[in-house]
């Protein structure tokens, strides 16, 4: 360990003062590497070019070996809950869909907080799915269109349907323009029952409800 005389004093590299000379106070202080350090430094950089390629494979085979450990972890149970949860919930909003397209329901408010309560846990429950899939993300990102039209339908009116499924949740009241997009979902789903935006929306949480089972 190497030694040195400081104001009379004889310091080990670990009792050193550290450095202040025209250092600002925010930027700290400098710590002088301690000579082990130094020297380990030294003697990989004194490696020959063969040896120091070979460390330095080794050192990305094991990282590499870390990286594929974490992607091949088994889903955990909060996983799996969140993911069985989101599932039967799309199944829940497909069938109030199809609810909607076989009968006018703007009418019944019941209905409509059923329909505000469950968009507001599928909404939830894709905010964190989305973080824990590794090997979905062309489905979460399906489903995240699907829930961005929903929140964005119509394109004409002051609010669209996902803002009033937003603000319906717990409310015992039906807003005109809440029911006026549900009648006019009901109403385009009787006169093209297979090119409707109802079917269109239940056609593909079919897909992603397969694709996430």
């Amino acid at each position: 360990m190497a030694l040195s005389i400081h104001k009379g004093v004889v310091m080990t590299e670990f009792d050193r003062p550290v450095d202040e000379t025209n250092r600002h106070r925010d930027e700290g202080v400098l710590v002088p590497a301690i000579e082990g350090d130094k020297k380990g430094k030294e003697d990989f950089a004194n490696l020959p070019e063969p040896i120091k390629k070979i460390l330095n494979a080794v050192i990305l085979v094991y990282l590499k070996s870390l990286f594929d450990s974490y992607h091949l972890q088994p889903q955990s149970e909060e996983e799996k809950f969140e993911k069985n949860q989101l599932l039967e919930d799309l199944e829940t909003f497909k069938n109030l869909l199809n609810h909607l397209g076989a009968k006018d329901q703007s009418k019944y408010p019941k209905f409509a907080q059923q329909l505000s309560e469950l968009w507001h846990k599928i909404d939830q429950n894709f905010n964190v799915i989305k973080f824990f899939e590794k090997d979905t993300r062309d489905i979460i990102l399906k489903l995240k269109k699907i829930i961005e039209e929903v929140n964005h339908y119509p394109k004409d009116q002051e609010h669209s349907f996902g803002y009033y499924l937003k603000e319906h949740v717990g409310e015992d009241w039906l807003p005109f323009p809440y029911m006026e997009i549900l009648s006019n979902l009901h109403k385009e789903h009787q006169r093209k029952p297979h090119e409707s935006q109802i079917a269109n929306w239940i056609s593909r949480l079919d897909n992603i409800i397969e694709s996430l089972k």
